[in-house]
């Protein structure tokens, strides 16, 4: 899906209230949205509610989107090698919209949405299905964080856009989707000899144990293979730094056939 167009379809039960009654909502696009004065939150009485009343004529929920089976066949956050299970806790993605977002009008337009410009100019929303949260950039850029599959993270962005087309209806499309970083963890059920792991491969490792008590792998095969693990007396590892499930499988098995060898 890399690198490919996506026409967003719109979604008017996500229309706040008095929007899907067609009585509508001013708001000045030449505004200032910067002014660090004003803090929208979608979750505040008195601001924004999404189509409730839709949702109970229609028995729709703003989470119940099925345009994605999120528990098809071929969705995997779990790695095995050699019995050890690999877990993926959290991908951070990013995509590219194609517009520019006036955050104001998205903030004060649904739920579940932040916008505080004297703290970060973004604007923050948090989706229940898949379960992420999304920092949206006025040039359109978007990072995704907190799902564990890149079928979520892309299902997560479109409905990201979604939303901001029908707010705004501006033309939105999805493109240059990318996966920024994977970090995953493993327990290798094995003690492992940490000093000597250390003084081995010291090109490599960063081991201060009475700063931290884990040890620091920084794994740099090639150019465009590289990660950074952090290994636990106990044998529990935590990786970072992939960008595909691939690469994440190579350095999980790289590290384990390493980790072998120091077992105490």
């Amino acid at each position: 899906m890399n690198e490919e167009d996506y026409e967003i379809s719109s979604a008017h039960f996500l229309l706040r209230d008095d929007e899907a009654n067609g009585k509508g909502m001013s708001i000045n696009r030449s505004g200032n949205d910067n002014n660090g004065e004003d803090y929208y939150n979608g979750n505040e009485h008195g601001h924004i509610s999404l189509g409730e009343k839709y949702e109970k004529e229609n028995g729709t929920n703003f989470n119940s989107d099925n345009e994605v089976d999120m528990n098809s066949e071929g969705v995997k956050s779990k790695l095995d090698h050699r019995g050890v299970v690999l877990n993926i806790h959290n991908i951070i993605a990013s995509a590219n919209l194609c517009v520019d977002i006036y955050l104001l009008l998205i903030a004060v337009s649904i739920r579940n949405a932040e916008y505080n410009p004297s703290k970060i100019n973004t604007l923050i929303i948090r989706l229940n299905k898949p379960k992420c949260t999304a920092l949206i950039f006025k040039n359109g850029r978007i990072m995704l964080t907190g799902t564990k599959t890149k079928k979520d993270s892309i299902y997560g962005c479109k409905k990201i856009g979604k939303i901001i087309k029908m707010v705004t209806n501006d033309c939105v499309k999805f493109k240059n989707f990318k996966i920024e970083n994977i970090i995953a963890s493993a327990n290798c059920n094995i003690p492992i000899r940490l000093e000597m792991l250390a003084h081995d491969h010291k090109e490599y490792c960063n081991y201060e144990p009475e700063l931290f008590a884990g040890l620091v792998y920084r794994y740099k095969p090639t150019s465009k293979l590289k990660s950074v693990i952090l290994i636990f007396v106990s044998g529990k590892i935590i990786i970072t730094g992939c960008k595909s499930v691939q690469k994440l499988n190579i350095v999980f098995q790289d590290i384990y056939n390493v980790l072998v060898q120091y077992k105490s």
